[in-house]
């Protein structure tokens, strides 16, 4: 097996420009990522999971502590629907409050368009 670094980028689904929290899909099951990659439900779970328990900060480009937290965090327990998208079953589902109002403004102007995990994951090979 060999361990390699993954990075996976979804688009925010709705703001609240009153409370500064951005809605996003996190991961979604059974959809290509942009390395070929298929997650399961499971494996989404266990990640958010993780997150929860272990990390709960928001990181700015991969980089550097945002002025940001997580309020909301959760597997979607069936399809529904978040400001006329679809979301589905198994999906992570986060909530992020923004603290910072130059982070915020960037939300607003479209230059942050998404929540992109990064993670390490063990790839078997042919």
């Amino acid at each position: 097996m060999q361990r390699i670094e993954k990075q996976i980028a979804v688009g925010i689904k709705k703001s609240d420009g009153v409370k500064h929290v951005v809605y996003g899909v996190v991961l979604e099951p059974d959809v290509e990522d942009l390395q070929g990659d298929i997650i399961s439900a499971e494996e989404i779970e266990q990640a958010a999971h993780n997150f929860m328990v272990s990390y709960q900060t928001i990181v700015d480009y991969h980089e550097s502590m945002a002025d940001a937290r997580p309020v909301e965090s959760y597997i979607a327990p069936v399809d529904f629907e978040m400001a006329g998208q679809t979301i589905k079953a198994g999906s992570w589902v986060m909530a992020v409050k923004i603290f910072n109002v130059d982070l915020w403004d960037k939300i607003v102007a479209g230059e942050y368009t998404g929540f992109s995990i990064g993670g390490w994951a063990n790839a078997e090979t042919d």
